[in-house]
Order: structure tokens, then sequence, then C-alpha cells
């Protein structure tokens, strides 16, 4: 496939993608910082297509207060309906990693207002991932990391199977079974990091 603005990398070739989920308070402290309730099952939001980032270099909207959070990202390459969580992970095309940046003042402001928080999920640039590759056990069962002016400002482990009692509440197969129904080729982020930060001013990073 030739690659277009909505196109993702997985093994050398590129995938079109229809659709970018996320999930929010997945993580204790980020959950805690935020002062936010603990639900039993996850929230899941959405960002616009135009949000997707696959470049090197990310440019920030200026005047805004952007917020950073690296995340574990799936590409779903199957559709389906009510799976299993025992089949879950079978719907998995791909694992990257990615940034799920947030205005995090404009997301306040339309909470004290009981307003849908959309447009401070979704803006250009605001989906940020990298290169997909098929699951390796070898490979991605070990440390990840975000560096910020070469200063590790997030870590985390990344594993299919295990959930981090300490950290998060949801297993990534768990996710996808409480998508109730999903198309291929679709993104899905979850939280499998500590920590989290903003940048300092507006820039390309």
């Amino acid at each position: 496939m030739i690659k277009n603005n909505y196109s993702v990398l997985i093994n050398g070739k590129y995938v079109e993608v229809k659709n970018i989920y996320a999930v929010g308070r997945n993580y204790k402290s980020h959950a805690k910082e935020m002062n936010a309730s603990i639900t039993k099952n996850p929230i899941f939001f959405q960002k616009s297509l135009t949000s997707l980032n696959t470049n090197h270099i990310i440019e920030l909207p200026t005047k805004r207060d952007i917020h950073y959070e690296v995340e574990v990202v799936m590409l779903i390459g199957t559709s389906g309906e009510n799976i299993n969580e025992n089949d879950a992970f079978k719907y998995v095309e791909g694992v990257g990693l990615g940034l799920d940046l947030t205005d995090r003042k404009l997301q306040n402001d339309f909470k004290k207002k009981s307003l849908p928080w959309f447009l401070s999920k979704s803006f250009k640039g605001s989906a940020v991932v990298s290169e997909f590759y098929k699951w390796n056990n070898s490979k991605w069962n070990k440390d990840f990391w975000l560096k910020k002016n070469n200063n590790i400002v997030q870590s985390g482990i990344q594993n299919k199977n295990v959930l981090h009692n300490n950290y998060t509440f949801y297993k990534s197969i768990q996710i996808i079974n409480w998508v109730y129904s999903i198309i291929e080729y679709i993104l899905l982020y979850f939280i499998l990091a500590n920590d989290f930060g903003a940048f300092n001013f507006p820039g390309i990073y």
C-alpha cells in the first residue's frame, strides 16, 4: 500500500488507519493526580485521524499547555465483535509506542463546564506513533522510556499478559475485550508507563 496521511508502518509495509481509540484513567498515579474517580470498566475516548503523527519531529501548537504521556499502542488488524478475552490478542496486528498529547488547560476548562473534552485530546499531531512490529516476547517484554532533553521522564514495561497491580487497572487483552466492536486497522492507546509531564514551551521536538 502507498503511504498517505493516515497510514502507519508495520514490518516494512504501510496500512491505512481507520480510527484511533485511547483508554483514560488506566494509570493509578495519573488518576490520583487528576483527582479522578476510579471506574469499574475503562473509559475510552477518540482522537481524529488528523491527529495522527508518524514523523520523527513533533511540532507543538503555540500558546497551549501541552502535556505528554508515553503509551503502548496496539494496531488492531482484524474486525470483530463480542471478543473473548482468551482470543483478544489474536486481533492485534502489531505493537508500537506512542505519545498521547493533551491540551491540559483546555481539558480542565471543559471538565469544569461538564462539556466533552474531545478538542483537548484531538488536534494536529496529538497522536504520535512509532513503527509497529509483530509481537515478540523477547523484544517487547522489556523496559521502554521517554527522554526529554536527554533525561528519562517516563518509563514502563510492555507485557501482553501482566496486570501491573501497582500501576494500571486493566490488561491489554481486557481492554480489547471491552471494546465491544472493532474494525480492522484501528489504533488503541493504553498507558503502561509511570509519571506524566508537560513541555516547557511550544516548539519542535
